[in-house]
């Protein structure tokens, strides 16, 4: 396990939320143009979008899988690493990495000072290759 693996997992996190926020909305867009089609909401010479968004889904998918996919390996290292570590470190590493708190939410959950979250959180990474 190393820092790069970290933060490496942590961007990947924010990618698949950020692909899945676009995903909800053209699945959004795509019941709005359901609707208007079952009430005859299409005009004559209207294009129907419909099959642009369901192309764009399917891109969208598409795209996901090797994100997801290179998450959960990931995330199967870092379980693997964090299991090995002293309880302080797992619940810091966890709270972090895994599930994406802030590190005033860390701190909170630790009963630590940030400062004191960050001097174990440099500890921790300094061990890492």
């Amino acid at each position: 396990m190393t820092k790069k693996d970290l933060h490496a997992y942590s961007a990947l996190k924010l990618e698949i939320a950020q692909l899945k926020n676009i995903k909800a909305a053209l699945y959004s867009e795509a019941e709005q143009c359901f609707a208007k089609q079952k009430h005859g909401g299409q005009l004559k010479g209207y294009k129907d979008p419909l099959p642009a968004i369901m192309d764009k889904l399917a891109a969208l998918d598409k795209k996901l899988l090797p994100y997801i996919d290179r998450a959960e390996a990931l995330v199967l290292d870092i379980e693997e690493w964090i299991a090995e570590l002293p309880a302080k470190e797992r619940v810091l590493i966890r709270a972090r990495y895994i599930e994406c708190k802030s590190w005033s939410e860390v701190a909170r959950l630790m009963s630590y000072s940030i400062d004191n979250v960050f001097r174990l959180h440099q500890k921790i990474t300094k061990s890492l290759q």
